[in-house]
């Protein structure tokens, strides 16, 4: 077993150096997944772009919910899945809501038995667990003041893009995400929660920032120019004509 995994990534990773160093164009999702093809391969690619990875476009602000400013409320949508840090950001929850009492959290999830299960095994109070369409999504999450990305810091994380926060962000909800992922390097925004991994530090960091007063229309000016700048479509098209005539 052991050799044929080895056997397996080691041709993984020709295949990987063959395409970095043969495609026309290259496109890395992060400038940190372009740094770590640099020092793993000791290369130089040409002829790429840098694209993050989105699925949403944010709503106008007539559509957002900015009551949710005045509570400290916090929402995860996604799975149960162990790489998504569950119970790290139970874990972080909990010491929040230990020195913020009135914090309330709510999880998404089409796995609501797991849920259940990580609640009460982490005695979390104030809390909502439900599983909704598809299509309402985006409402549901438009609710809540803050939205969990909570990841560890392995190289995965590292180089990626969760979409998850293009979808916080495009309702108005602030991301808390973890310092480990590379890309938080790439927003510039003080709406815009990066937490360490360190659990009580990561509650003493939110807790500092709920302190914060919020003006809604400054934030959906900030969240709108990450938009332009990392959230794009038409930057994406410019980006690739520009490097296919160059």
């Amino acid at each position: 077993m052991i050799g044929s995994n080895f056997v397996t990534c080691l041709i993984w990773n020709i295949l990987e150096y063959f395409a970095l160093k043969t495609a026309d164009i290259k496109i890395f999702v992060s400038q940190s997944m372009l740094d770590h093809y640099k020092k793993k391969y000791n290369i130089s690619p040409n002829n790429y772009i840098i694209q993050a990875c989105f699925n949403k476009n944010i709503l106008n602000f007539d559509k957002w919910n900015i009551s949710k400013y005045s509570t400290p409320s916090f929402v995860y949508a996604g799975s149960m899945s162990k790489w998504q840090c569950i119970d790290d950001m139970l874990a972080l929850f909990i010491r929040i809501q230990k020195n913020m009492p009135n914090a309330s959290l709510a999880i998404f999830t089409a796995d609501i038995a797991t849920a259940h299960k990580k609640l009460e095994a982490y005695g979390v109070e104030n809390a909502l667990v439900s599983s909704v369409p598809l299509e309402e999504i985006d409402y549901e999450i438009s609710k809540y003041k803050y939205g969990f990305v909570v990841r560890d810091d392995s190289i995965v994380n590292i180089v990626s893009t969760p979409t998850k926060i293009n979808s916080y962000l495009s309702v108005g909800t602030i991301p808390i995400v973890s310092k480990s992922i590379g890309f938080t390097n790439d927003i510039h925004t003080e709406y815009f929660l990066k937490i360490s991994s360190d659990l009580d530090e990561a509650a003493s960091e939110v807790l500092l920032f709920n302190e914060k007063i919020l003006d809604a229309r400054d934030l959906y000016k900030a969240y709108s120019a990450l938009f332009s700048e990392l959230y794009s479509i038409e930057n994406f098209k410019k980006k690739i004509t520009d490097l296919i005539n160059s």
